[in-house]
Protein backbone atom coordinates (compact mmCIF):
# COMPACT_ATOMS: atom_id res chain seq x y z
CA UNK A 1 0.00 0.00 0.00
CA UNK A 2 1.42 3.53 -0.50
CA UNK A 3 1.63 6.42 1.57
CA UNK A 4 -0.87 8.44 0.36
CA UNK A 5 -3.32 5.97 0.56
CA UNK A 6 -3.28 6.01 4.05
CA UNK A 7 -2.73 9.22 4.38
CA UNK A 8 -6.29 9.66 2.74
CA UNK A 9 -7.24 6.86 5.16
CA UNK A 10 -6.21 8.55 7.98
CA UNK A 11 -8.08 11.49 7.03
CA UNK A 12 -11.30 10.20 6.57
CA UNK A 13 -11.48 7.88 9.69
CA UNK A 14 -10.43 10.85 11.53
CA UNK A 15 -13.79 12.10 10.00
CA UNK A 16 -15.80 10.05 10.48
CA UNK A 17 -15.03 10.01 14.25
CA UNK A 18 -16.06 13.81 14.51
CA UNK A 19 -18.99 13.08 13.37
CA UNK A 20 -19.67 9.86 15.28
CA UNK A 21 -18.77 12.23 18.59
CA UNK A 22 -21.76 15.17 17.07
CA UNK A 23 -24.42 12.19 16.78
CA UNK A 24 -26.50 10.72 19.89
CA UNK A 25 -25.71 7.72 21.84
CA UNK A 26 -25.97 4.31 20.23
CA UNK A 27 -26.10 5.40 17.00
CA UNK A 28 -23.62 4.36 14.39
CA UNK A 29 -22.82 6.19 10.81
CA UNK A 30 -24.66 3.74 9.17
CA UNK A 31 -27.74 4.41 11.01
CA UNK A 32 -28.24 0.81 12.69
CA UNK A 33 -27.79 0.40 16.85
CA UNK A 34 -26.03 -2.63 18.02
CA UNK A 35 -26.82 -1.67 22.09
CA UNK A 36 -24.02 0.07 24.34
CA UNK A 37 -21.30 -2.01 25.99
CA UNK A 38 -19.42 -1.59 28.86
CA UNK A 39 -16.97 1.34 27.02
CA UNK A 40 -19.79 2.96 25.50
CA UNK A 41 -21.99 2.13 22.23
CA UNK A 42 -20.74 -0.82 20.05
CA UNK A 43 -20.56 -0.25 15.97
CA UNK A 44 -21.16 -2.71 14.03
CA UNK A 45 -19.08 -2.63 10.45
CA UNK A 46 -20.79 -1.27 7.68
CA UNK A 47 -20.30 -4.26 4.86
CA UNK A 48 -20.15 -1.49 2.38
CA UNK A 49 -17.67 0.67 3.90
CA UNK A 50 -13.89 0.37 3.80
CA UNK A 51 -13.59 -1.65 6.41
CA UNK A 52 -15.46 -5.01 4.99
CA UNK A 53 -13.22 -7.54 4.17
CA UNK A 54 -13.56 -10.35 1.61
CA UNK A 55 -15.86 -11.77 4.17
CA UNK A 56 -17.59 -9.16 5.60
CA UNK A 57 -14.39 -8.54 8.36
CA UNK A 58 -11.74 -6.09 9.13
CA UNK A 59 -9.51 -5.27 6.98
CA UNK A 60 -5.73 -5.42 8.37
CA UNK A 61 -4.39 -3.22 6.55
CA UNK A 62 -6.67 -0.74 7.60
CA UNK A 63 -6.20 -1.55 11.34
CA UNK A 64 -2.64 -1.06 10.75
CA UNK A 65 -3.04 2.27 9.03
CA UNK A 66 -5.57 3.84 11.84
CA UNK A 67 -3.11 3.49 14.92
CA UNK A 68 -3.22 2.10 18.08
CA UNK A 69 -6.47 3.65 19.78
CA UNK A 70 -8.81 3.17 16.59
CA UNK A 71 -7.25 -0.12 16.72
CA UNK A 72 -8.42 -0.59 20.31
CA UNK A 73 -11.84 0.45 19.84
CA UNK A 74 -12.67 -2.29 17.74
CA UNK A 75 -10.65 -4.65 19.85
CA UNK A 76 -12.98 -3.92 22.58
CA UNK A 77 -16.22 -3.79 20.23
CA UNK A 78 -15.62 -7.49 19.79
CA UNK A 79 -14.58 -8.52 23.09
CA UNK A 80 -17.85 -10.80 24.84
CA UNK A 81 -19.67 -9.59 27.52
CA UNK A 82 -19.19 -10.58 31.11
CA UNK A 83 -22.61 -12.76 30.75
CA UNK A 84 -21.65 -14.40 27.15
CA UNK A 85 -18.04 -15.48 28.88
CA UNK A 86 -19.29 -17.14 31.58
CA UNK A 87 -21.67 -19.17 29.07
CA UNK A 88 -18.41 -19.97 27.22
CA UNK A 89 -16.40 -20.52 29.86
CA UNK A 90 -18.73 -23.06 32.06
CA UNK A 91 -17.92 -26.44 32.03
CA UNK A 92 -19.95 -28.91 28.83
CA UNK A 93 -21.47 -31.81 30.46
CA UNK A 94 -21.29 -34.93 27.80
CA UNK A 95 -22.82 -38.28 28.26
CA UNK A 96 -21.50 -40.92 26.40
CA UNK A 97 -23.79 -44.59 26.11
CA UNK A 98 -21.35 -47.51 25.39
CA UNK A 99 -21.60 -49.41 22.56
CA UNK A 100 -22.74 -53.27 22.92
CA UNK A 101 -19.51 -55.30 23.68
CA UNK A 102 -19.37 -57.53 20.35
CA UNK A 103 -20.74 -61.55 20.73
CA UNK A 104 -18.41 -64.23 21.75
CA UNK A 105 -18.10 -67.57 19.66
CA UNK A 106 -19.46 -69.53 22.94
CA UNK A 107 -22.52 -66.78 23.05
CA UNK A 108 -22.90 -67.69 19.30
CA UNK A 109 -23.10 -71.38 19.72
CA UNK A 110 -25.60 -71.49 22.76
CA UNK A 111 -27.97 -69.43 20.91
CA UNK A 112 -27.66 -71.93 18.22
CA UNK A 113 -28.56 -74.43 19.93
CA UNK A 114 -31.18 -73.25 21.84
CA UNK A 115 -33.02 -72.47 18.98
CA UNK A 116 -32.68 -76.25 17.39
CA UNK A 117 -33.67 -77.39 20.68
CA UNK A 118 -36.95 -75.57 20.28
CA UNK A 119 -37.29 -76.99 17.05
CA UNK A 120 -36.54 -80.38 17.69
CA UNK A 121 -39.55 -79.85 20.79
CA UNK A 122 -41.87 -78.67 18.26
CA UNK A 123 -41.02 -81.42 16.32
CA UNK A 124 -41.77 -83.72 18.89
CA UNK A 125 -44.98 -82.15 20.33
CA UNK A 126 -46.44 -82.17 16.33
CA UNK A 127 -45.62 -85.71 16.21
CA UNK A 128 -47.12 -86.90 19.37
CA UNK A 129 -49.93 -85.30 18.37
CA UNK A 130 -50.59 -87.05 15.43
CA UNK A 131 -50.48 -83.77 13.40
CA UNK A 132 -48.47 -83.96 9.48
CA UNK A 133 -46.74 -81.02 8.37
CA UNK A 134 -47.45 -80.76 4.57
CA UNK A 135 -45.69 -78.57 1.81
CA UNK A 136 -49.05 -76.88 -0.08
CA UNK A 137 -48.68 -77.35 -3.88
CA UNK A 138 -50.84 -75.91 -6.24
CA UNK A 139 -53.12 -78.75 -7.88
CA UNK A 140 -54.59 -78.09 -11.45
CA UNK A 141 -57.40 -79.42 -12.68
CA UNK A 142 -57.70 -83.23 -12.81
CA UNK A 143 -57.22 -85.05 -16.03
CA UNK A 144 -59.64 -87.73 -17.26
CA UNK A 145 -58.84 -91.13 -15.82
CA UNK A 146 -57.36 -94.07 -17.84
CA UNK A 147 -60.99 -95.45 -18.10
CA UNK A 148 -62.23 -91.93 -19.70
CA UNK A 149 -59.72 -91.78 -21.75
CA UNK A 150 -60.20 -95.56 -23.34
CA UNK A 151 -63.74 -95.15 -23.18
CA UNK A 152 -63.19 -91.69 -25.45
CA UNK A 153 -61.10 -93.32 -27.90
CA UNK A 154 -62.92 -96.51 -28.56
CA UNK A 155 -65.75 -94.49 -29.36
CA UNK A 156 -64.05 -92.20 -32.20
CA UNK A 157 -62.20 -95.74 -33.46
CA UNK A 158 -65.88 -97.37 -33.31
CA UNK A 159 -67.54 -94.38 -34.73
CA UNK A 160 -64.77 -94.41 -37.93
CA UNK A 161 -65.06 -98.24 -38.13
CA UNK A 162 -69.04 -98.11 -38.69
CA UNK A 163 -68.60 -95.28 -41.38
CA UNK A 164 -66.09 -97.62 -43.33
CA UNK A 165 -68.43 -100.34 -43.13
CA UNK A 166 -71.69 -98.44 -44.34
CA UNK A 167 -69.34 -97.44 -47.32
CA UNK A 168 -68.33 -100.59 -47.81
CA UNK A 169 -71.97 -102.16 -47.60
CA UNK A 170 -72.97 -99.60 -50.51
CA UNK A 171 -70.32 -100.89 -52.99
CA UNK A 172 -70.63 -104.48 -51.70
CA UNK A 173 -71.08 -106.57 -55.11
CA UNK A 174 -71.71 -109.65 -53.53
CA UNK A 175 -75.31 -109.98 -51.10
CA UNK A 176 -73.89 -112.03 -48.53
CA UNK A 177 -71.02 -109.94 -47.98
CA UNK A 178 -73.29 -106.59 -47.99
CA UNK A 179 -75.52 -108.90 -45.48
CA UNK A 180 -72.47 -108.89 -43.31
CA UNK A 181 -71.11 -105.60 -43.54
CA UNK A 182 -74.76 -104.64 -42.56
CA UNK A 183 -74.35 -106.70 -39.52
CA UNK A 184 -71.28 -105.37 -38.52
CA UNK A 185 -72.35 -101.53 -39.08
CA UNK A 186 -75.25 -102.22 -36.66
CA UNK A 187 -73.55 -103.60 -34.20
CA UNK A 188 -70.82 -100.36 -34.43
CA UNK A 189 -73.68 -98.10 -34.38
CA UNK A 190 -75.25 -99.78 -31.25
CA UNK A 191 -71.73 -100.33 -29.35
CA UNK A 192 -70.86 -96.00 -29.73
CA UNK A 193 -74.73 -95.55 -28.43
CA UNK A 194 -73.38 -97.90 -25.37
CA UNK A 195 -70.25 -95.57 -25.21
CA UNK A 196 -71.24 -92.65 -25.70
CA UNK A 197 -72.35 -90.27 -22.73
CA UNK A 198 -73.95 -86.62 -22.71
CA UNK A 199 -71.89 -83.59 -24.40
CA UNK A 200 -70.58 -86.60 -27.02
CA UNK A 201 -71.26 -86.47 -30.52
CA UNK A 202 -74.69 -88.27 -30.99
CA UNK A 203 -74.22 -92.09 -32.11
CA UNK A 204 -77.37 -93.95 -32.04
CA UNK A 205 -77.86 -96.52 -34.68
CA UNK A 206 -80.66 -94.84 -36.42
CA UNK A 207 -78.33 -91.51 -36.98
CA UNK A 208 -75.39 -93.17 -37.38
CA UNK A 209 -76.58 -95.42 -39.96
CA UNK A 210 -77.25 -92.35 -42.60
CA UNK A 211 -74.60 -90.21 -41.45
CA UNK A 212 -71.57 -92.74 -41.20
CA UNK A 213 -70.56 -92.20 -45.24
CA UNK A 214 -71.13 -88.33 -44.90
CA UNK A 215 -69.96 -87.29 -41.43
CA UNK A 216 -67.78 -89.91 -39.87
CA UNK A 217 -65.61 -90.68 -43.14
CA UNK A 218 -65.64 -87.23 -43.45
CA UNK A 219 -64.24 -86.33 -39.79
CA UNK A 220 -62.24 -89.39 -38.89
CA UNK A 221 -61.50 -91.97 -42.28
CA UNK A 222 -61.75 -95.46 -41.41
CA UNK A 223 -60.42 -98.35 -43.27
CA UNK A 224 -60.69 -98.39 -47.38
CA UNK A 225 -61.36 -101.99 -47.78
CA UNK A 226 -62.71 -105.04 -46.40
CA UNK A 227 -59.15 -106.69 -45.48
CA UNK A 228 -58.94 -102.68 -43.60
CA UNK A 229 -62.09 -103.05 -41.73
CA UNK A 230 -61.21 -106.69 -40.49
CA UNK A 231 -57.93 -105.32 -38.85
CA UNK A 232 -59.58 -102.62 -38.11
CA UNK A 233 -62.27 -104.56 -36.01
CA UNK A 234 -59.83 -107.27 -34.34
CA UNK A 235 -57.96 -103.99 -33.04
CA UNK A 236 -60.85 -102.90 -31.10
CA UNK A 237 -61.49 -105.74 -30.04
CA UNK A 238 -58.25 -106.23 -28.25
CA UNK A 239 -58.56 -102.37 -27.26
CA UNK A 240 -62.10 -102.72 -25.72
CA UNK A 241 -61.21 -106.13 -23.84
CA UNK A 242 -58.11 -104.67 -22.51
CA UNK A 243 -59.84 -101.61 -20.83
CA UNK A 244 -62.74 -103.77 -20.08
CA UNK A 245 -60.07 -105.73 -17.35
CA UNK A 246 -59.53 -102.59 -15.19
CA UNK A 247 -63.03 -100.19 -16.13
CA UNK A 248 -64.91 -99.88 -14.03
CA UNK A 249 -67.93 -102.00 -13.91
CA UNK A 250 -70.54 -100.64 -15.90
CA UNK A 251 -68.24 -99.35 -18.38
CA UNK A 252 -66.63 -102.59 -18.29
CA UNK A 253 -69.46 -104.26 -18.98
CA UNK A 254 -69.96 -102.16 -22.34
CA UNK A 255 -66.24 -102.71 -23.21
CA UNK A 256 -66.24 -106.71 -22.55
CA UNK A 257 -69.89 -106.75 -25.09
CA UNK A 258 -68.50 -104.71 -27.33
CA UNK A 259 -64.82 -106.43 -27.34
CA UNK A 260 -66.37 -109.84 -27.98
CA UNK A 261 -68.83 -108.79 -30.57
CA UNK A 262 -65.86 -106.56 -32.86
CA UNK A 263 -63.94 -109.76 -32.61
CA UNK A 264 -66.88 -112.28 -34.17
CA UNK A 265 -67.84 -109.73 -36.68
CA UNK A 266 -64.47 -109.61 -37.85
CA UNK A 267 -64.04 -113.27 -37.90
CA UNK A 268 -67.19 -114.10 -39.57
CA UNK A 269 -66.41 -111.48 -42.08
CA UNK A 270 -63.04 -112.73 -43.09
CA UNK A 271 -64.50 -116.30 -43.76
CA UNK A 272 -66.91 -114.63 -46.25
CA UNK A 273 -64.63 -112.85 -48.46
CA UNK A 274 -61.83 -116.01 -47.88
CA UNK A 275 -59.53 -113.68 -45.63
CA UNK A 276 -57.77 -115.46 -42.88
CA UNK A 277 -59.69 -115.34 -39.92
CA UNK A 278 -57.75 -112.82 -37.20
CA UNK A 279 -56.76 -114.00 -33.85
CA UNK A 280 -56.98 -112.42 -30.36
CA UNK A 281 -55.17 -112.93 -27.47
CA UNK A 282 -58.69 -113.86 -26.25
CA UNK A 283 -59.35 -116.54 -27.89
CA UNK A 284 -56.77 -119.04 -28.53
CA UNK A 285 -56.50 -120.64 -31.50
CA UNK A 286 -56.07 -124.24 -31.26
CA UNK A 287 -58.53 -125.33 -34.17
CA UNK A 288 -60.32 -124.77 -37.72
CA UNK A 289 -63.39 -123.48 -36.48
CA UNK A 290 -64.94 -120.16 -36.85
CA UNK A 291 -68.03 -118.42 -35.54
CA UNK A 292 -70.70 -120.19 -37.86
CA UNK A 293 -68.55 -123.61 -37.62
CA UNK A 294 -68.51 -126.11 -40.11
CA UNK A 295 -71.74 -127.96 -40.11
CA UNK A 296 -73.14 -125.78 -37.88
CA UNK A 297 -76.72 -125.46 -36.78
CA UNK A 298 -76.75 -122.39 -39.61
CA UNK A 299 -75.80 -125.25 -42.81
CA UNK A 300 -72.68 -122.48 -43.30
CA UNK A 301 -69.39 -123.81 -44.95
CA UNK A 302 -66.38 -124.47 -43.50
CA UNK A 303 -64.66 -121.09 -42.04
CA UNK A 304 -60.98 -120.78 -40.80
CA UNK A 305 -59.80 -120.27 -37.62
CA UNK A 306 -60.02 -121.21 -33.87
CA UNK A 307 -62.09 -123.53 -32.61
CA UNK A 308 -63.68 -123.07 -29.08
CA UNK A 309 -61.29 -123.32 -26.28
CA UNK A 310 -61.50 -123.61 -22.42
CA UNK A 311 -60.68 -120.15 -20.61
CA UNK A 312 -57.24 -119.98 -19.91
CA UNK A 313 -57.48 -118.64 -16.64
CA UNK A 314 -55.61 -120.31 -13.89
CA UNK A 315 -57.62 -120.44 -10.62
CA UNK A 316 -56.30 -119.29 -7.64
CA UNK A 317 -55.00 -122.21 -5.32
CA UNK A 318 -57.85 -122.74 -2.04
CA UNK A 319 -56.38 -122.13 0.66
CA UNK A 320 -57.90 -124.46 3.96
CA UNK A 321 -61.40 -122.55 5.31
CA UNK A 322 -61.33 -122.89 8.90
CA UNK A 323 -65.22 -122.16 8.66
CA UNK A 324 -67.59 -122.30 5.32
CA UNK A 325 -69.44 -118.62 4.78
CA UNK A 326 -72.47 -117.68 3.52
CA UNK A 327 -72.98 -115.34 0.31
CA UNK A 328 -74.58 -111.94 1.49
CA UNK A 329 -77.93 -111.15 0.30
CA UNK A 330 -78.42 -108.94 -2.33
CA UNK A 331 -76.49 -107.46 -5.68
CA UNK A 332 -73.01 -108.07 -5.09
CA UNK A 333 -69.95 -110.48 -7.11
CA UNK A 334 -70.44 -113.46 -4.46
CA UNK A 335 -74.47 -114.12 -5.33
CA UNK A 336 -73.14 -113.03 -9.49
CA UNK A 337 -70.45 -116.06 -9.12
CA UNK A 338 -73.08 -118.43 -7.51
CA UNK A 339 -75.81 -117.61 -10.23
CA UNK A 340 -72.90 -117.91 -12.88
CA UNK A 341 -71.99 -121.58 -11.23
CA UNK A 342 -75.88 -122.61 -11.54
CA UNK A 343 -75.57 -121.85 -14.94
CA UNK A 344 -73.00 -123.38 -16.34
CA UNK A 345 -74.29 -126.75 -14.11
CA UNK A 346 -77.26 -126.43 -16.73
CA UNK A 347 -75.14 -125.90 -19.34
CA UNK A 348 -73.53 -128.86 -19.10
CA UNK A 349 -76.35 -130.50 -18.60
CA UNK A 350 -78.52 -129.40 -22.03
CA UNK A 351 -74.93 -130.21 -23.91
CA UNK A 352 -75.18 -133.67 -22.56
CA UNK A 353 -78.47 -133.89 -23.76
CA UNK A 354 -78.32 -132.31 -27.11
CA UNK A 355 -74.64 -134.07 -28.36
CA UNK A 356 -76.84 -137.29 -28.42
CA UNK A 357 -79.85 -135.57 -30.86
CA UNK A 358 -77.76 -134.05 -32.81
CA UNK A 359 -76.01 -135.51 -36.07
CA UNK A 360 -72.16 -135.03 -36.95
CA UNK A 361 -70.76 -133.04 -37.30
CA UNK A 362 -73.21 -130.37 -34.92
CA UNK A 363 -72.97 -133.39 -32.82
CA UNK A 364 -69.22 -132.97 -32.22
CA UNK A 365 -69.62 -129.31 -32.31
CA UNK A 366 -71.74 -129.80 -29.05
CA UNK A 367 -69.28 -132.47 -27.56
CA UNK A 368 -66.46 -129.76 -28.01
CA UNK A 369 -68.38 -126.66 -26.54
CA UNK A 370 -70.02 -129.42 -23.81
CA UNK A 371 -66.16 -129.91 -22.89
CA UNK A 372 -65.11 -125.87 -22.83
CA UNK A 373 -68.28 -125.50 -20.55
CA UNK A 374 -67.60 -128.22 -18.20
CA UNK A 375 -63.63 -126.51 -17.99
CA UNK A 376 -65.51 -123.25 -17.31
CA UNK A 377 -67.62 -124.97 -14.37
CA UNK A 378 -64.12 -125.99 -12.67
CA UNK A 379 -62.56 -122.29 -12.88
CA UNK A 380 -65.84 -121.00 -11.62
CA UNK A 381 -66.03 -123.74 -8.10
CA UNK A 382 -62.15 -122.86 -7.56
CA UNK A 383 -63.30 -119.19 -7.12
CA UNK A 384 -66.18 -120.14 -4.66
CA UNK A 385 -63.75 -123.00 -3.01
CA UNK A 386 -61.12 -119.68 -2.41
CA UNK A 387 -63.60 -117.25 -1.18
CA UNK A 388 -64.74 -120.05 1.52
CA UNK A 389 -67.96 -120.49 -0.02
CA UNK A 390 -70.34 -123.89 -0.33
CA UNK A 391 -70.87 -124.51 -3.53
CA UNK A 392 -74.00 -125.30 -4.79
CA UNK A 393 -75.98 -128.67 -4.52
CA UNK A 394 -75.42 -130.15 -7.74
CA UNK A 395 -79.16 -131.00 -9.24
CA UNK A 396 -80.54 -134.45 -10.65
CA UNK A 397 -81.79 -132.41 -13.89
CA UNK A 398 -82.98 -129.00 -15.35
CA UNK A 399 -85.63 -128.23 -17.40
CA UNK A 400 -85.31 -127.50 -20.88
CA UNK A 401 -87.40 -125.37 -22.74
CA UNK A 402 -90.05 -126.20 -25.12
CA UNK A 403 -89.32 -127.98 -28.32
CA UNK A 404 -85.47 -128.42 -26.84
CA UNK A 405 -85.30 -132.35 -28.38
CA UNK A 406 -87.09 -131.10 -31.83
CA UNK A 407 -84.43 -128.25 -32.67
CA UNK A 408 -82.00 -129.12 -30.19
CA UNK A 409 -79.24 -126.02 -32.13
CA UNK A 410 -81.57 -123.26 -31.86
CA UNK A 411 -82.04 -124.32 -28.01
CA UNK A 412 -78.46 -124.06 -27.27
CA UNK A 413 -78.26 -120.97 -29.25
CA UNK A 414 -81.14 -119.24 -26.81
CA UNK A 415 -79.23 -120.82 -23.86
CA UNK A 416 -75.74 -119.42 -24.89
CA UNK A 417 -77.78 -115.54 -24.86
CA UNK A 418 -78.86 -116.51 -21.30
CA UNK A 419 -75.29 -117.28 -20.38
CA UNK A 420 -74.15 -114.13 -21.58
CA UNK A 421 -76.25 -112.18 -19.45
CA UNK A 422 -74.82 -114.29 -16.45
CA UNK A 423 -71.54 -113.16 -17.42
CA UNK A 424 -72.10 -109.71 -18.04
CA UNK A 425 -73.31 -109.36 -14.15
CA UNK A 426 -69.92 -111.22 -13.23
CA UNK A 427 -68.46 -108.76 -14.84
CA UNK A 428 -69.83 -105.61 -14.15
CA UNK A 429 -70.21 -106.74 -9.93
CA UNK A 430 -66.36 -107.96 -10.11
CA UNK A 431 -63.58 -105.35 -8.68
CA UNK A 432 -61.38 -104.33 -11.51
CA UNK A 433 -58.63 -106.99 -12.69
CA UNK A 434 -55.37 -104.52 -10.15
CA UNK A 435 -54.29 -107.62 -8.11
CA UNK A 436 -55.73 -110.36 -5.42
CA UNK A 437 -58.50 -113.03 -5.93
CA UNK A 438 -60.63 -109.76 -7.30
CA UNK A 439 -58.63 -110.11 -10.27
CA UNK A 440 -59.37 -114.11 -11.30
CA UNK A 441 -62.97 -113.05 -11.14
CA UNK A 442 -62.90 -110.34 -13.53
CA UNK A 443 -60.39 -111.73 -16.10
CA UNK A 444 -62.49 -115.11 -15.65
CA UNK A 445 -65.72 -113.41 -16.62
CA UNK A 446 -64.22 -111.54 -19.29
CA UNK A 447 -62.49 -114.33 -21.08
CA UNK A 448 -66.26 -116.99 -20.78
CA UNK A 449 -67.88 -113.79 -22.08
CA UNK A 450 -65.70 -113.80 -25.26
CA UNK A 451 -65.72 -117.71 -25.43
CA UNK A 452 -69.67 -117.78 -24.83
CA UNK A 453 -69.70 -115.55 -28.08
CA UNK A 454 -68.11 -117.43 -30.18
CA UNK A 455 -70.40 -120.52 -28.98
CA UNK A 456 -73.00 -118.17 -29.78
CA UNK A 457 -71.94 -117.67 -33.21
CA UNK A 458 -71.56 -121.31 -33.73
CA UNK A 459 -74.85 -121.99 -33.65
CA UNK A 460 -75.76 -119.09 -36.34
CA UNK A 461 -75.61 -115.41 -36.28
CA UNK A 462 -76.87 -113.55 -33.15
CA UNK A 463 -80.12 -111.61 -33.28
CA UNK A 464 -78.49 -109.39 -30.30
CA UNK A 465 -75.62 -106.78 -31.45
CA UNK A 466 -73.98 -107.40 -27.74
CA UNK A 467 -73.73 -110.27 -25.84
CA UNK A 468 -75.04 -109.58 -22.34
CA UNK A 469 -76.34 -105.98 -23.16
CA UNK A 470 -80.09 -107.45 -23.79
CA UNK A 471 -81.95 -104.43 -25.45
CA UNK A 472 -80.65 -103.08 -28.74
CA UNK A 473 -83.45 -101.69 -29.59
CA UNK A 474 -83.31 -98.55 -26.51
CA UNK A 475 -79.56 -98.41 -26.84
CA UNK A 476 -80.53 -94.18 -26.57
CA UNK A 477 -82.55 -94.16 -23.36
CA UNK A 478 -80.67 -97.10 -21.51
CA UNK A 479 -77.54 -96.28 -19.78
CA UNK A 480 -75.86 -99.70 -20.27
CA UNK A 481 -72.34 -98.67 -18.46
CA UNK A 482 -74.54 -98.59 -15.23
CA UNK A 483 -73.60 -101.59 -13.01
CA UNK A 484 -76.59 -103.78 -12.38
CA UNK A 485 -79.10 -103.34 -9.73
Amino acid sequence: MTSSSVVTDSRSRADGAADDDSRPPGATSSGITHGTGPNGPRRAADPSGPLAGPAGGTSSAVAAATGPETAAAYVRDAEPSAGVAAQLSAPVETKLTPSPAPETALQTTGGTLRRLLLLLLTGTVVLGMGTAIVSVKAVGPAGPSTSERARVDELHRVTALAGSAATLEAAAGVPAVALQLRSARTMLDVYAAALSVPGDVATDSATAATSSMEQTSRTQPGPAGIPELILGLTASSTASLTAARTAPGGLARVLAAGGAAALMQARALAADVGNTVPESPYLAASGSRGPAGTGGANGTSPKPGASPTAVPVAAPTPAPCATQRTAPAGVNDDQALLAAVEAEHKAVYAYQVAATRLANPTSSLAVRILSDHESTLSSLQDLLTARCLALPALQPGYELAPGFTATPAAALATLEDQLAIVYAQLLALSEPADGGSAAVVRTTALMALVHNAQHRWSWGQPEVPLPGIDRPAAVGPVDFRKSPK
